[in-house]
């Protein structure tokens, strides 16, 4: 079972870090790829509905300038079936002005024909407290 867990995290953390690479050099075609065909984003901004074409267009907006780190050491994950799982983690976002801001990210994936596509993708502002 650890070795299936194991697998499973490698596999999503790949997919985050996919998604990330894709959002970092605005391409939008490989954000769409990881998205289900409707998923859900979840920010400060309230939730919205949106699908491949949707997340394509936003990526293409995005500020490339922004940084993202992935902190690998607080990642949670849950399967919840043997093709649905949560994936949790701390997320540092660097503008190019060097401010930075931690948040949480939390993401529903969906396997679709063997590959993971993010169903649903939240992220909420960490509170000002130390690592723990």
């Amino acid at each position: 079972m650890a070795t299936a867990q194991a697998q499973l995290k490698t596999e999503l953390l790949q997919s985050e870090q996919a998604y990330l690479e894709a959002v970092r050099s605005k391409d939008g075609p490989a954000a769409s790829r990881l998205t289900a065909p409707e998923s859900l984003v979840v920010s400060g901004h309230g939730p919205m509905k949106v699908d491949g074409a949707k997340i394509s267009k936003m990526i293409a907006e995005h500020d490339s300038s922004r940084q993202y780190e992935l902190d690998d050491g607080s990642v949670e994950i849950v399967q919840v079936t043997d093709g649905v799982a949560i994936i949790a983690y701390r997320l540092k976002t660097t503008t190019s002005k060097g401010e930075s801001a931690d948040a949480f990210d939390t993401d529903v994936w969906v396997r679709y024909d063997g590959q993971w596509k993010c169903a649903l993708l939240t992220e909420i502002p960490a509170e000002a407290t130390p690592d723990r």
